[in-house]
């Protein structure tokens, strides 16, 4: 059964402000995101941002923001031709297979994956969406370029998305030292 909200899914912390530094842990390590530099960059709390014709809506600061993906069933609805996703992972490349499912009850399978965010490059299939210049270390800004990646799933628009599976990648993304994929945003868009 899908989440009640798209919102009640969102279970980890990475993006805090810049006065804040240890709001937020997106490694389970104390490492995060800046909302400042993310804003820089377009991702600005609870405003929309367009990428390839998706439409997506950056989420809040300093409360849960994005989902580690452990396969759940995720409430997304519209029609169209995309399926975007806006995330990164940590400790490495996190991949997995999803599934999108229909209103009429049909399903369609999809990859999903993005690169760490620490790396210079995203993965084939994937964008690099926004560069950020640093992180928040827990204490502080550290010098250190991350990035925010898009990707993207075909879907069939003849017909109305109810819910998205995310992929089952880790249990806990919020422990230091494993791969998780984040998950901050999704769209339908085309």
């Amino acid at each position: 059964m899908p989440y009640a909200s798209y919102a009640a899914a969102q279970n980890n912390t990475g993006i805090n402000d810049d006065s804040a530094p240890s709001a937020a842990s997106f490694d389970g390590g104390s490492l995060s995101f800046s909302a400042q530099a993310l804003a820089d960059n377009g991702l600005v709390s609870g405003e929309q941002k367009t990428i390839n014709g998706v439409t997506f809506t950056w989420p809040a600061t300093a409360v849960p923001d994005n989902i580690v993906a452990s396969g759940q069933a995720v409430p997304v609805s519209g029609s169209g031709s995309t399926l975007g996703f806006l995330g990164a992972s940590n400790n490495g490349t996190g991949s997995g297979s999803g599934t999108v499912v229909y209103s009429d009850g049909t399903t369609q399978s999809f990859a999903l994956g993005f690169a760490d965010w620490w790396s210079g490059s995203a993965i084939p299939g994937t964008s690099i969406a926004a560069t950020i210049p640093y992180l928040n270390n827990g204490s502080g800004k550290q010098n250190q370029t991350v990035h925010v990646y898009y990707a993207s799933v075909p879907l069939n628009p003849a017909k109305t998305v109810q819910y998205v599976v995310l992929p089952h990648v880790t249990d806990d993304g919020k422990v230091a030292q494993i791969t998780a994929l984040h998950v901050f945003a999704i769209g339908i868009g085309g």
